[in-house]
């Protein structure tokens, strides 16, 4: 076989790469302080080795919000006020989260403990535990690189294996969980499963200890960390069966290395003896469901949205896997090898599996992050395709400048991700073109964000007014509230008054008809911050039974920046937003138009109108 010098060059530079952007990205000041998935994964550490409140929880989350700086919100229903743990049967803290991210990340802490305990700050979350803890999915998503070169040697040459490796590494959301959240899952289950394709490989050309270990140790932490991943035993059980008579010679490989087959079984198993124990001793169950109301819905599994929505699609924030998607239709057509079957059975499955769960867009991340543990398994059809075009130098450019261009948008779109111009698990199709290569973004965006219309402009001479009204005037005098600025009566909208008068007519009523352009308008207010994307005060447009739109306020009013997140109280503002009424729009729809402040803070309106603009 010829060198893999190319290969290992083209990894070395991605590190690099990685490293880099660690620094310019400084994951370290979210991630295990923030909450969420990290610090579920990671409080098992600090408990048990410093604060040994391993069934309470308490100290360790004290330690936690010394760091938090303001990302910490009370949930409703832990004592504790987090949801990422919570009270098992037996009165102790339950975690949410599986143990298998806290072995992985056992020897980050260790070293980390060991260097913040001679600078006095073993905590458990001083800088220097985020740095560790933030470097292990570098580290091993790195690792797992590593260990598909010989892989993809074995079938490629050097320089597809290296041009395989950049694809996988800087053109798919497997950068942004190495770089911006490396705390997550995702970039220690890529080196799980490069492990599990490596050690299955090397065991078929030579059945081993060392292999069958290897084997038991990568799908059994990968079951532990994400126990639907135990389709995983997939690759080594269906490993080289290309051809008709591989599975009578599978089965005499068994047979014959049965030892070494029984070792590998023995392996897996122990890392769920870590689960079971811990859920014994916290909840006095060896099997308990730790996710609460949190399922799969097998029946209606959401595929389509799951690979082409704008919340997350896998193929919309990684496009350079459609092409490995279309090597996996090309393999089984042109290249049938020993990991066809593998490929073949685990994608459907995983993708099946994935989207069934009950947030099938996977909120707090770019992209679809499930997919990116099976990136080592896909980058063998992405050489593939290489593979074809190689002899076609014409097709090989095209491929080539298609591909460039991808890395190039992945790598934009994670720092657009920092930036807080993408949200890319509640977007849509309008505010993403709305948005694309922004790097900050205005009023327009949000109401694209809120609409999914890309939102027109608007001149006075162009409107024709179908409702307008003064609050102090439409509404009950013991919701208006005296505003020193205006110096005049406005309404107060609070927690027990919920709702604004508002326009309630009928489409033929007002004169409209479906394809028309209609736009409200309404001065606001607050005195808190009310940018929360799940529960702003919203201005309702409501038509028939077919269309519920709101225009957030609460991230508008004040916002001089147009950041998602921005918004400054105190500063009276005009927001006006524009829908197209759907084809599904009749004479006899209801129309209501109103404000709806769903938050315990107050906001304040001086006015409400609506629109239609001239042709």
């Amino acid at each position: 076989m010829e060198s893999s010098i190319n290969s290992r060059i083209t990894v070395f530079c991605i590190a690099a790469i990685y490293v880099l952007s660690l620094f310019f990205f400084q994951p370290w000041n979210h991630g295990i302080v923030k909450g969420a998935d990290p610090y579920g994964y990671y409080c098992y550490l600090p408990s048990i080795f410093i604060h040994d409140d391993l069934l309470s929880q308490e100290k360790t989350l004290a330690a936690r919000l010394q760091y938090a700086k303001g990302d910490y919100t009370p949930a409703s229903e832990n004592p504790l006020g987090i949801d990422e743990t919570f009270v098992s049967p037996t009165g102790n803290q339950v975690g949410k989260y599986t143990v298998g991210m806290a072995v992985m990340l056992t020897p980050f802490f260790l070293i980390a403990h060991f260097l913040a305990s001679l600078s006095g700050d073993a905590d458990g979350f001083s800088n220097m535990y985020r740095y560790c803890i933030d470097s292990a999915g570098f580290i091993y998503l790195t690792l797992g690189l590593i260990l598909l070169i010989p892989v993809l040697r074995r079938y490629f040459s050097d320089a597809i294996s290296a041009a395989a490796l950049i694809l996988i590494g800087l053109a798919t959301n497997a950068f942004f969980y190495a770089t911006y959240q490396p705390s997550m899952s995702h970039g220690t289950l890529f080196f799980l499963y490069s492990l599990l394709i490596y050690a299955s490989m090397k065991w078929h050309i030579e059945p081993t200890k060392k292999m069958s270990i290897a084997i038991g140790i990568a799908a059994g932490m990968i079951t532990l960390i994400r126990p639907n991943e135990m389709i995983c035993l997939f690759i080594p059980i269906l490993w080289q069966l290309q051809s008709k008579n591989a599975f009578k010679e599978k089965i005499n490989l068994f047979k014959t290395n049965w030892k070494l087959l029984a070792l590998a079984v023995c392996v897996y198993i122990i890392p769920g003896l870590l689960q079971l124990a811990y859920w014994k001793l916290a909840t006095g169950q060896f099997i308990f469901y730790s996710y609460s109301d949190e399922t799969f819905d097998f029946s209606n599994p959401q595929i389509l949205n799951g690979l082409i929505s704008f919340k997350n699609g896998w193929f919309i924030y990684t496009p350079i896997m459609f092409i490995a998607a279309l090597g996996c239709l090309l393999s089984f057509v042109k290249f049938q090898t020993d990991w066809l079957w593998p490929l073949w059975i685990i994608l459907p499955l995983h993708i099946y599996i994935s989207y069934s769960w009950w947030s099938w867009n996977y909120i707090n991340g770019f992209g679809s992050r499930p997919m990116v543990e099976l990136y080592p398994l896909l980058v063998l059809p992405l050489g593939v395709v290489i593979l074809k075009l190689s002899n076609r130098k014409i097709l090989l450019s095209i491929f080539g400048i298609i591909a460039v261009g991808f890395l190039l948008l992945n790598i934009f779109q994670t720092y657009q991700f920092s930036r807080a111009v993408l949200f890319t698990e509640e977007m849509n199709r309008a505010y993403y073109i709305s948005t694309f290569g922004k790097t900050s973004t205005d009023i327009n965006d949000l109401l694209a964000f809120d609409l999914n219309e890309l939102q027109p402009t608007i001149s006075l001479n162009k409107k024709h007014i179908l409702y307008s009204k003064a609050m102090n005037i439409e509404a009950d005098s013991s919701q208006l509230y005296f505003d020193s600025t205006l110096q005049k009566h406005v309404l107060e909208l609070t927690k027990e008054i919920q709702y604004s008068p508002g326009l309630k007519s009928t489409i033929e009523d007002l004169d409209l008809q479906a394809n028309t352009q209609i736009c409200v308008e309404t001065k606001a207010l607050k005195k808190t911050d009310l940018n929360g994307i799940y529960s702003q005060p919203l201005l309702v447009i409501q038509i028939g039974d077919h269309t519920w739109k709101g225009i957030r306020l609460g991230n508008k009013v004040g916002n001089s920046k147009g950041g998602l997140w921005q918004g400054e109280p105190y500063i009276w503002t005009t927001v006006t937003g524009c829908i197209t009424l759907s084809q599904n729009t009749t004479s006899i729809d209801p129309v209501s138009i109103f404000i709806w402040n769903q938050q315990s803070s107050p906001i304040y309106i001086d006015s409400l109108s609506v629109f239609t603009l001239k042709q």
